[in-house]
Formats: structure tokens, sequence, C-alpha cells
């Protein structure tokens, strides 16, 4: 079951709003060094176990309301 993820630095703009639908069990994310501009309210609203995210070094100028409002168990946010 995959609990580390590493997407960074690859000029990712945006995710499909489903994107981590089947990977609750993820509790690190790495997601810096993209091109990120908005984090959406469905971004990771199926990461109920994710402990560490990282966003850093992003372009991100809008992150809607309760957006990690799902990440109950989150201990590390890097933006």
């Amino acid at each position: 079951k995959l609990k580390i993820l590493y997407i960074k630095n690859n000029l990712i703009k945006n995710f499909e709003r489903d994107c981590f639908m089947h990977t609750h069990l993820l509790e690190f994310l790495d997601l810096s060094q993209n091109k990120l501009e908005n984090i959406s309210i469905y971004l990771f609203s199926n990461l109920d176990s994710l402990l560490n995210l990282n966003l850093s070094s992003n372009l991100i100028s809008i992150i809607q309301k309760k957006s990690f409002s799902k990440l109950s168990e989150l201990r590390y946010l890097d933006l």
C-alpha cells in the first residue's frame, strides 16, 4: 500500500479533482517545486491518513476554504 509519494519538480500545474481518490493510506506527500496555482477543496479530501504535506516552491495564489479540513492527522505542512 502506498504510504509515501514524491511528485516534486515535475512542472505540474493542476491535478484532477479525484487524483488521490484511492490513496487514503498515504502518509507523506511531496508536491514541491511544481507549478501549482490553486489548491481546491477536493484535492486532499481522501487523504485522511496524511501526516506530512509539502507544497513549497509552487505558484500558489489561491487556497480554497476548507482545502485542508479533511486532513485530521496532518502534522506538517509546508507552503
